[in-house]
């Protein structure tokens, strides 16, 4: 077992190289762990599987109004409703817990690190 530790912070859009550098060197089988590994194989996993969740959910709310209203059109018309107004839930969210609109009114301050600002991280804090 080996351990490493960067020289930058884990929020540093530097770190994510260091991580695919240290990956590549490394041998076949061996691992790479910690918390700034973990965030990046969990957002590269959301990354990947968000668009087919997504698809499924909107295929299968598609299916289930047709089948209920027998309606094609009706049904197609329900699952863009459906998507724009998800959209536009998660369009809000993100404006108000990760850039801080209204942030002050809420009471609380957004976090600023890896998690939440993604590629837009920023090493001069």
């Amino acid at each position: 077992m080996l351990q490493s530790l960067p020289t930058v912070d884990a929020s540093d859009p530097q770190m994510n190289a260091i991580l695919e550098r240290l990956r590549a060197d490394i041998p076949a089988g061996a691992l790479v762990g910690g918390a700034p590994a973990e965030n990046l194989d969990l957002k590269q996993a959301l990354n990947d599987y968000s668009p087919l969740i997504v698809g499924i959910i909107l295929l299968l709310g598609f299916l289930l109004l047709l089948v209920a209203l027998q309606a094609p059109l009706v049904a197609l018309m329900g699952t863009v409703v459906s998507l724009l107004s998800t959209a536009a839930a998660f369009g809000v969210a993100k404006l108000i817990f990760q850039d801080g609109y209204g942030a002050g009114l809420l009471g609380f301050t957004p976090p600023r690190d890896s998690w939440t600002d993604g590629d837009r991280c920023s090493s001069s804090r």
